[in-house]
């Protein structure tokens, strides 16, 4: 099904601090706008989205969002190509629907770095597939993630290396911070640890992601 979305300026600007310009990359994906909102979609359903609820947050400005919500023909390009994904999922556990955001300005323009986000919760689909198992919760490997507050909650890079170490001891702390092979082992460790499935903390385990996304961005 075609993807039901709409538009909205991030007014008051992004998140968090931006990424610096001369860091950011060019898009890897070679994806047309219309396939991006299928991968999208499809990943969303995973996650049993509400149907209308997908807002796309873009440094446009209010003149260049029609009334319906969607950029207006010839629509001049975002002061940045940050951009926040909104949507709400169905928590069946307290029977309603809660909300989600990703956002990612990693990509040089606001398309990539949708297809970034849309990729990204493919790979939080995938999780299991580290040996983090889901205890038969289709839906589990989302629990520590519907509370995962986009650019890693204020922790730094050594912040991150340490989180991880110290549920992965194995692993030295200069490994995992210089290593990527390294730090995806003690990574997946430290997830099969931490993971609720497996008897872990709900909060541990959100700080885990956060780290890893936060030394993810840092090697990049």
């Amino acid at each position: 099904m075609a993807l039901r979305y709409t538009f909205k300026p991030l007014d008051g600007g992004f998140p968090r601090e931006l990424t610096p310009e001369s860091r950011r990359k060019p898009s890897p994906f070679g994806k047309t706008w219309t396939e991006i909102l299928t991968i999208l979609e499809r990943e969303m359903s995973q996650l049993g989205y509400r149907p209308g609820s997908c807002v796309i947050q873009t440094a446009h400005t209010a003149y260049d969002v029609r009334n319906d919500g969607m950029l207006r023909s010839g629509s001049r390009k975002p002061e940045h190509p940050g951009v926040v994904v909104r949507f709400d999922v169905f928590d069946a556990k307290n029977r309603r629907y809660v909300p989600m955001r990703f956002e990612c300005d990693r990509f040089t323009s606001y398309e990539a770095n949708v297809r970034a986000i849309a990729d990204a919760l493919e790979a939080l689909r995938k999780v299991d597939r580290y040996g983090v198992s889901s205890g038969g919760n289709s839906g589990a490997h989302y629990e520590g993630y519907k509370a995962l507050p986009a650019g890693g909650g204020g922790m730094t890079m050594e912040e991150a290396v340490m989180f991880i170490h110290r549920h992965a001891p194995a692993y030295g702390v200069l490994d995992i911070k210089n290593f990527p092979e390294i730090r995806e082992r003690a990574y997946r460790a430290a997830a099969f640890k931490l993971h609720p499935d497996q008897g872990g903390s709900h909060d541990e385990f959100v700080k885990l992601q956060q780290a890893k996304e936060i030394l993810s961005a840092e090697k990049k």
